[in-house]
């Protein structure tokens, strides 16, 4: 999640690129190996710079963030896809010593998005523990297991049930502790 929050937040500088390095060992590794196996074991900052391209898309701008949440240890970037104009939200839950998922809403005007279909879907990457390397899942996807270094599975994306109080569209959903997510709205 760390990663995460590091790439949006040069996005927000302007940065257009991030060169990531790392060495044989080195604590925060893409992949390492075991003797005798010529496929790479995907450690957790692969699976989190892999949710990064799920959320850049081909390019974007970021904007102001349409979340509403009291607890201030979830971290919100939104951003409009400049190659097909849609709304993406990044959700990051950094409070690592929570036993508890947080409830999070999307709140928008429709006057202030206009031309937006409330068609709201999520993509998760989940962990067991913030700690844990194992058993993390990006978009439904998984590398354990993998045998020739690519994801297993196939890409989740949740659709999102909404509500709409005059021109108000809202929907609440719960994020995972350790958890990301990203909320994306179609434009019609």
């Amino acid at each position: 999640r760390w990663a995460l929050d590091w790439m949006i937040n040069y996005a927000n500088f302007n940065y257009t690129g991030t060169n990531w390095h790392s060495h044989e060992g080195a604590p925060y590794n893409f992949v390492s190996y075991s003797k005798g196996n010529d496929v790479p074991q995907v450690q957790p900052l692969y699976n989190a710079l892999y949710f990064w391209g799920h959320f850049s898309g081909k390019g974007f701008s970021v904007v102001p963030s349409i979340l509403k949440t009291s607890n201030h240890l979830i971290k919100v970037w939104c951003v409009k896809d400049t190659s097909n104009g849609n709304l993406r939200c990044l959700v990051i839950h950094k409070d690592i010593e929570t036993t508890k998922d947080a409830l999070v809403r999307f709140e928008w005007d429709e006057k202030e998005i206009q031309g937006y279909n409330p068609q709201i879907s999520m993509k998760e990457m989940t962990s067991p523990h913030p700690t844990e390397s194992k058993g993390i899942k990006v978009a439904g996807q998984t590398f354990e297991g993998s045998k020739n270094g690519l994801p297993l599975g196939k890409v989740v994306v949740r659709r999102l049930p909404h509500t709409r109080k005059g021109s108000v569209v809202t929907t609440t959903v719960t994020v995972r502790r350790a958890s990301a997510a990203i909320f994306e709205i179609t434009k019609k």
